[in-house]
C-alpha cells in the first residue's frame, strides 16, 4: 500500500498486488506472475492538479518494477481515464459496469 503525503497528511492512496490480467485480458509481451493491478487509486479533490497523483502514480510504478513487474494494469473509472492516457496507460476491450460505480475500462502500461 503506498500514501501520498502532504505536511504529514495522507491526501492520496494506492495499493499494489501481484495479479494477472483476468480472462479476456491477455497482455502478450507480459510473462505469467509479471503484473502487478493497480487498485483503489484515489486522491483528495483538493490536491488534485497539483501533482499529488502524478507522484503516487510514479512512485507506485517505480516500486512494481522493483518488484519484478512488467505491467501494471487496473480498472479505472470514466472520471480518471484522461488522468491515465497522460500517463501512457492503453485502454484494452470495452469498458465494465461496476455496480454502483459506473463504467470502469480496463488499462495497462508495461514497465519494463
Amino acid at each position: 500500500h503506498l500514501a501520498a503525503m502532504l505536511q504529514g497528511r495522507t491526501v492520496g492512496a494506492a495499493s499494489l498486488y501481484a495479479e494477472d490480467p483476468p480472462a479476456g485480458h491477455d497482455l502478450p509481451d507480459t510473462r505469467p506472475g509479471r503484473a502487478r493491478r493497480l487498485y483503489g487509486m484515489a486522491t483528495l479533490d483538493e490536491v488534485r492538479g497539483t501533482g499529488a497523483g502524478s507522484a503516487l502514480l510514479r512512485t507506485a510504478l517505480t516500486v512494481a518494477a522493483l518488484d519484478g513487474a512488467e505491467t501494471v494494469w487496473g480498472h479505472v473509472p470514466d472520471a480518471a481515464l484522461g488522468f491515465f492516457l497522460k500517463h501512457r496507460f492503453v485502454v484494452l476491450g470495452r469498458p465494465l459496469d461496476v455496480p454502483g460505480a459506473g463504467p470502469h475500462h480496463f488499462v495497462h502500461r508495461s514497465i519494463r
